[in-house]
């Protein structure tokens, strides 16, 4: 339909929606690029969807339902003054940028959205690429050959030269940054999701072998 030879589609949050992407999908090929995920964590702290799925669940907790799936302009005046700013009908973007939320809810957040990798266990190796975003941080020509090669491009490594120098390199080891309590609870809060996350890439390399 759009006359390429080839077409990637990236949309953040998409975990969520992968049994769906790959029903409709059937031959489609899938770059499952993956994080460290106390980084991870620390961008969706700064992410404003991310921000406002933090609030959701507060607000699900005081009102039994999401009032994002169940709109109903009484939410507001049900749910503490702390959570007023955050329901559809008296959202307030300042508020949510200002809020202050700790970062292990974050960190929570990412463990509980490496259970969607599940349903990338059974692909075949040629319909799968696991994609480290800190190898690409470091050394992006390399892994960005790589993904060209498995993506279909006509020449990987001549494109691949051509846009690494666009990788932005600094935001490699942001959760390096933090202190070392702070970075402990984090690590913590993420060890679901790691182990998750590593089994994965262990079952993938075992069935390569």
């Amino acid at each position: 339909m759009s006359g390429r030879d080839v077409v990637v589609e990236r949309s953040g949050a998409s975990l969520r929606f992968l049994p769906e992407l790959l029903t409709q999908f059937p031959a489609a090929r899938f770059v499952h690029m993956y994080r460290d995920g106390p980084d991870s964590a620390m961008s969706m702290s700064r992410h404003p969807l991310f921000r406002l799925g933090v609030m959701i669940g507060d607000m699900r907790a005081e009102l039994g339902v999401d009032p994002y799936r169940n709109p109903d302009p009484r939410h507001t005046e049900l749910l503490p003054a702390r959570l007023r700013p955050f329901a559809p009908y008296s959202l307030d973007a300042a508020a949510l940028a200002g809020t202050d939320i700790p970062l292990v809810r974050f960190g929570d957040m990412w463990s509980r959205a490496t259970g969607a990798l599940r349903h990338l266990a059974g692909l075949p190796a040629e319909r799968l690429l696991h994609l480290s975003y800190d190898a690409v941080m470091t050394d992006p020509e390399p892994q960005l050959t790589t993904f060209g090669h498995f993506a279909g491009l006509a020449e990987p490594e001549v494109w691949a030269a051509r846009v690494a120098g666009k990788v932005d390199r600094k935001r490699a080891g942001a959760a390096s940054r933090l202190s070392a309590g702070q970075a402990e609870e984090l690590r913590l809060a993420c060890v679901p999701g790691t182990r998750r996350l590593t089994g994965l890439l262990d079952g993938t390399a075992a069935a390569a072998r």
